[in-house]
């Protein structure tokens, strides 16, 4: 090492002085000597940050004695200078520095600005203006440049402040003369490269790599270990690698690391030279490496890349240049090594179990080969993992022979196969409550308007009720709310409600008084989606210490009984159908007049059904139709055979008799088959996690958790789309707003879980819902869900397959001991309910599913 220290190099020919040692210190990474320009050029990385003045110093010294025309130092400082409080600032003053001598833009610009890191985003606000300078100048791409050159750091690069206008003359003469230096050094570097040679490179002994450490990650971030870098073609790399989606194809050398997943090579006609195209990946973008060999000359070089083999990790060095002949950039590799790449490892004494997972039979959804996950857990020593597709069974034969060919290798593992269903309540009450009287009784039908869509953090704005006696419609209530909050602006464009119309109004207390004594004695309410209304109901009773003393009625599944074959029950479509008069819907007041209308159609169509009391509406009012109802996600799991044979009748059916998009699952028919089955509660979108978010009494939460026999919970960034606005249905809907206010507030919905099953005796288990294999892989789910035309296709939710440490980590709030519950005590014990099916009998499968015994 030491004849390549720039101490020992150059030494000699600087002066005395203090910055001496520290530039002594440097490693001479390359040497680049320029004879058509008498320049040189060199890569020299520091231990430890060097003002630019003492660069520029040490290049005119070096300059005077070798007597060359320039030279360039081209430093190379560790990352971590800028995360130092102490050194950052002297830092970005330096790459000042260096901008202000290649960009006339620069000087005066950057006076007084300030630089803030904060993770990959620079952020530079500026306090004299001229962003449109720096801009029109490219000055922020050299800075990106200079950035990834002397810290390895790729950075998304934000720049704030005043923008100088453009009729301004300093404007006009910085711009002008910045152009005209960009042009002319264009011109010097492109005759630079036409004439350079190779450059001499400072190299040293191959050495073998250093064996990695699967357990723990290497040091420095990257998904590989450098230091286990053999070297195949050229010196060791001695470069941190830069991602690939942040290079230039500008000729500058550059190192990359990647796996490669194609090599292509061809021989020219006569046979004497080989030509290389090696595709390597780094999961950030793509590139090629092209070599052309002298089969004679380059013998060695050939067998050293003839060594290369799909799969392969490697680290390569070299200038990336776009290529006229290839149409594309392209590396030269003047080095590559081989490198082992890191993968992560379940180390935890005792091993978590996968109940939740998705493969590429998932259409549109999962990504990753069934195979690929179960191998994964299996090499992870899990004892078993699911199945869980959506709707569908496909992947069980491939898991099957996955799980025997594991078994031979000495890891063997439990398949749970299992679907995720999405389940339909056919069953759901229309009536709510116990509150019995005749059917031509006494109701308050009413409706409400609120800021947003959740019981827990949103507020009433609007209360309109009617009065309905004897099948005739009677007083009216209207009574505006203050929410105590601005109402967001979408939530206006919906009602016309604005912020002046409620100011005056009286608090959600008074508001819910006033509505109480409209009531009086009566106790049955109807709504439509009585479930939303009824909750916001609850919610500011229980604030306001009120009790609940009320009988819901649901006019939507009611209409569907009565009024089957609409392609949806919505107050409008239903009042078109009853030809009743126009209204103006989203107005709680119009509303609940319009709805008091269509009751009242509703009790004559049940009396003629000979209904007389309200508790006979549940039983005597059939034919939900499943196909238009609401659906939730569940988890099926096989307990046995016997569950694996009713899985692939309810598969059948939803498929065949209950396709509506999706397929669906009735709770009637589920009860029908439910022997030998598991039943989980799923994700965000079961039954139960969507009753939790609106806001239902516990005892309406313990109702619902009482029909399965585990309750799942999921890491938060699975739901943290709840935390973000949504966009409402339709081409021109407006933006809602979260259903979630904090991450706390999802802490407490995985709590309310864990509380009902502890109260129940029901097992809580985590899952990861699985949707890829690793966290690398979201860019594939991210495309699928593009182009289904998901707008937050681009917010991937880290669906991927957790060990069980990182599951311990996402579930810290519980506690340790009831973390270690939920996440390896709870779903190891549902994998203990199954019997061990795998491999499936022969005719348990058709016979046309291939790889079945």
């Amino acid at each position: 090492m030491e004849q390549r220290s720039f101490g020992a190099l150059f030494g000699p020919y600087l002066p005395p002085s203090g910055a001496c040692a520290a530039l002594a210190e440097g490693i001479v990474e390359s040497m680049e000597l320029h004879h058509d320009t008498r320049r040189l050029v060199l890569t020299v990385s520091f231990p430890a940050l060097l003002p630019a003045e003492t660069l520029f110093a040490a290049e005119q010294e070096i300059a005077g004695a070798f007597g060359v025309l320039g030279v360039r130092l081209q430093p190379r400082f560790p990352s971590a200078v800028l995360e130092d409080p102490a050194q950052a600032p002297q830092a970005f003053a330096s790459l000042v520095s260096h901008l202000k001598r290649e960009n006339v833009a620069v000087n005066g610009t950057f006076n007084d600005a300030v630089f803030s890191l904060d993770g990959q985003v620079l952020t530079v606000r500026f306090a004299h203006g001229g962003i449109n300078i720096l801009r029109a100048t490219k000055t922020d791409e050299q800075l990106r440049a200079l950035l990834r050159e002397q810290f390895g750091r790729t950075l998304t690069l934000r720049l704030e402040g005043e923008e100088t206008p453009e009729n301004d003359e300093h404007y006009q003469q910085m711009k002008v003369q910045a152009e005209a230096e960009a042009a002319q050094r264009a011109q010097e570097e492109a005759a630079r490269r036409a004439a350079a040679p190779a450059p001499a490179t400072a190299t040293e002994p191959a050495r073998p790599g250093k064996p990695a450490d699967p357990a723990h990650p290497p040091a420095d971030g990257l998904p590989i270990y450098l230091e286990t870098a053999q070297p195949v073609l050229g010196p060791p790399v001695r470069e941190h690698p830069t991602a690939i989606h942040g290079l230039e194809a500008d000729g500058s050398v550059v190192t990359v690391w990647g796996q490669i997943f194609r090599i292509d090579s061809r021989d020219n006609r006569d046979g004497t030279r080989t030509f290389y195209t090696i595709s390597i990946t780094d999961f950030t973008d793509s590139l090629q490496m092209k070599l052309w060999l002298e089969k004679k000359r380059d013998a060695e070089k050939l067998a050293a890349i003839q060594q290369l083999k799909e799969g392969n990790c490697v680290l390569a060095s070299g200038p990336y240049a776009y290529d006229d002949y290839a149409k594309c950039n392209q590396l030269r590799p003047r080095s590559v090594s081989i490198v082992a790449r890191y993968q992560r490892q379940d180390t935890a004494s005792e091993k978590r179990v996968e109940l939740h997972l998705h493969s590429k039979m998932s259409a549109m959804d999962g990504v990753s080969d069934a195979s690929a996950l179960v191998r994964r857990a299996a090499e992870w020593g899990h004892k078993a993992v699911a199945i869980t597709d959506h709707g569908v069974v496909q992947a069980f034969p491939e898991v099957m022979n996955t799980a025997k060919d594991l078994q031979k290798a000495g890891k063997p593992i439990k398949i749970l196969y299992g679907m995720e269903a999405y389940y339909v309540n056919d069953m759901v009450h229309v009536v709510n409550g116990t509150e019995e009287m005749p059917l031509n009784g006494d109701y308050v039908v009413f409706d409400i308007e609120t800021t947003g869509l959740s019981a827990a953090n949103e507020r009433i704005t609007e209360i309109g009720a009617v009065r309905l006696s004897g099948g005739e419609v009677g007083e009216s209530f209207d009574i505006f709310v203050n929410p105590g909050k601005p109402i967001p602006p979408n939530i206006t464009e919906l009602t016309g409600i604005t912020d002046a119309m409620v100011a005056d109004a009286p608090d959600e207390a008074e508001a819910l008084r006033q509505f109480y004594a409209f009531c009086g004695e009566c106790r049955v309410l109807v709504a439509h989606n009585a479930g939303f209304d009824t909750a916001f109901i609850r919610a500011a009773a229980r604030r306001g210490g009120m009790a609940y003393p009320f009988t819901a009625v649901d006019s939507v599944p009611l209409c569907r009984a009565l009024y089957p074959g609409h392609k949806n029950y919505k107050l409008d479509t239903v009042a078109e159908f009853l030809r009743l008069p126009p209204f103006q819907h989203h107005r709680a007041c119009d509303d609940a007049r319009v709805l008091a209308d269509i009751f009242r159609h509703c009790l004559t169509d049940m009396a003629a059904r000979s209904i007389e009391t309200l508790q006979q509406i549940n039983t005597a009012i059939t034919g939900v139709d499943p196909k238009k109802a609401k659906y939730y996600h569940m988890i099926l799991i096989a307990r046995n055979l016997v569950g694996l044979k009713n899985l692939y009748k309810l598969v059948s059916y939803s498929n065949l008799q209950c396709f509506s998009r999706k397929p669906r699952i009735p709770r009637s028919k589920l009860l029908e088959h439910r022997e030998g089955l598991i039943v989980g509660s799923a994700c965000n979108a079961g039954e139960l996690y969507s009753a939790i978010v609106d806001g239902k009494s516990w005892d309406e939460l313990r109702s619902i958790a009482s029909f399965y026999d585990f309750l799942e919970i999921q890491p938060l960034g699975n739901n943290a789309f709840m935390l973000r606005p949504t966009k409402g249905k339709g081409k021109d809907a407006a933006m809602l707003p979260p259903v979630c206010k904090s991450e706390q507030e999802l802490i407490g919905h995985n709590q309310t879980i864990v509380r009902l099953g502890e109260e129940l005796h029901i097992p809580v288990c985590a899952t990861c819902d699985v949707h890829f294999l690793d966290p690398k892989d979201e860019v594939y789910r991210r495309i699928l869900m593009g182009a289904s035309g998901f707008d937050d296709a681009d917010q991937q939710a880290p669906l991927y397959l957790r060990t069980t440490d990182e599951m311990l980590a996402e579930f810290t709030y519980l506690g340790e001991e009831k973390a270690r519950e939920v996440v390896i005590t709870n779903p190891n014990r549902i994998a203990d309910w199954v019997e061990n099916i795998s491999p499936i009998p022969k005719g348990t499968f058709p016979p046309h599913m291939d790889g079945a015994d």
